[in-house]
């Protein structure tokens, strides 16, 4: 399926702004999009895009890298890079993605810091975004994320997470918001080689999308992943490799009127990696 780029800049504007209005939140990391992007309790590297409290209770820096294709179409790769490092105030992070081409793009620039006080990890992230429309100009805007994870028990956690806390619009005399994203969920681990998650997403204006996902360790180094979502109703499958070192993961899920999507991470940590 091949579009003439001005074609295909339309079609991919379209169905963009009509699926969130532009400059959403994205998630990232193949561990998540493999289960259905559930991600909001987890405490890993790939919080920092996912859920900025997560980071909050990591002990050692790492580097991390994603990519993804979606509905095999030039116009849908995204890709994304990030660092976070322990500091004296808690875990900082940095951030870098990028979504579309020079039809349409979205790039955004991000800056957190996560915090955790005993059971309860707090987190907040500013980012620069960037849209830019071939023809059309580029809009520029702040936009704020905060979030939350708490450790009810020692099988179950608690996440939430809201996205442009600010109500960044992309257009000032249209009134036309950022999506405010809010979200919220449960872990329930009740062993160490299996995790089961459940999570609610609610955009302004939207019905909420809900989604669940299950991991299981198959051996220490190597999971196997499954999720499924609704709004839009997709399945999605996934699996993973990780030592003290490095960690790799890849998902992949279908639409089943725009196609397939495939998505890949590699984490590199500078130290033992902090297992949560």
């Amino acid at each position: 399926m091949k579009f003439h780029t001005g074609l295909g800049g339309i079609f991919l504007f379209l169905f963009h702004l009509s699926c969130s209005g532009g400059g959403d939140n994205t998630i990232n990391g193949g561990r998540s999009a493999a289960l259905a992007n559930a991600s909001v309790t987890y405490n890993d590297e790939w919080a920092l895009f996912n859920n900025i409290a997560g980071i909050g209770s990591l002990e050692h820096a790492s580097v991390f890298i994603s990519y993804s294709n979606l509905y095999n179409l030039p116009y849908f790769n995204k890709a994304g890079i990030g660092y976070v490092l322990p500091v004296k105030i808690g875990v900082a992070g940095l951030s870098i993605q990028r979504f579309g081409s020079n039809v349409y793009n979205e790039t955004k620039i991000g800056l957190g810091l996560g915090h955790c006080i005993r059971n309860v990890s707090l987190g907040l992230k500013i980012n620069y975004s960037q849209i830019g429309i071939e023809g059309i100009g580029t809009k520029n805007n702040i936009v704020f994320e905060f979030g939350g994870i708490s450790k009810i028990s020692r099988q179950l956690y608690f996440g939430a997470h809201i996205f442009n806390l600010n109500q960044a619009k992309i257009n000032k005399e249209d009134l036309e918001f950022i999506p405010v994203i809010m979200k919220a969920g449960l872990s329930y681990r009740p062993t160490e080689k299996i995790i089961f998650n459940t999570e609610i997403e609610k955009q302004i204006d939207f019905k909420p999308s809900i989604k669940c996902g299950i991991e299981y360790k198959i051996i220490k180094s190597f999971v196997l992943r499954s999720g499924i979502s609704t709004r839009p109703y997709i399945h999605y499958f996934g699996t993973g490799f990780s030592n003290k070192k490095y960690s790799f993961d890849y998902a992949f899920n279908f639409h089943h009127y725009l196609g397939a999507m495939h998505h890949i991470s590699v984490s590199y940590f500078f130290k033992q990696k902090n297992e949560k």
